[in-house]
């Protein structure tokens, strides 16, 4: 069984300065499951959370399951693909598909059975009017039992860190 919980924190140029960057800097690195995943049968168990400068980072929860691997991509392709190998489950970052500017690279990040890992990625995406800036947060959990608190406490055993300054 894998845990997918994908945090998608949206913000303007207008509030990318330094009041804006604290108030990010505040928002939880994670959330405990809601009762929707716990309750799942599925191999595959997705939380997607969304939050955003344009509505004071109110967060917008959507849980769903499915037999197959996958990290839900939202209006496009996500950057994160997902293996499962002989030594667990291994993460890894493409700089394409919801990754924006600029293009980078990371190491992949090696999930043994019964461990949790957080990869994080950002980038800048270019719009008519108005730039627009994303941070990603995408914590996995492989063949651990579903719990409320699963990515809320204890502690993490990899991480992959594709973040960039955007700046």
């Amino acid at each position: 069984m894998i845990v997918v919980q994908r945090i998608v924190t949206t913000w303007s140029k207008k509030t990318r300065g330094a009041q804006g960057r604290e108030a990010r800097a505040r928002l939880p690195k994670a959330y405990p499951l809601p009762n929707e995943a716990l309750v799942l049968h599925a191999f595959c168990i997705r939380h997607n959370v969304s939050r955003s400068a344009y509505d004071d980072y109110r967060t917008t929860e959507h849980v769903e399951g499915d037999s197959v691997l996958r990290v839900k991509p939202g209006i496009s392709p996500t950057s994160l693909v997902m293996k499962e190998t002989e030594g667990g489950l291994e993460v890894s970052f493409v700089s394409e598909g919801d990754a924006g500017e600029p293009r980078r690279h990371a190491k992949p990040m090696l999930l043994a059975l019964g461990t949790w890992g957080c990869a994080r990625y950002n980038g800048r995406f270019l719009a008519f009017d108005d730039p627009w800036y994303e941070a990603k947060i995408v914590n996995v959990a492989y063949g651990m039992s579903v719990e409320r608190s699963l990515f809320t406490r204890s502690s993490m055993s990899a991480t992959l860190d594709a973040e960039v300054d955007l700046w």
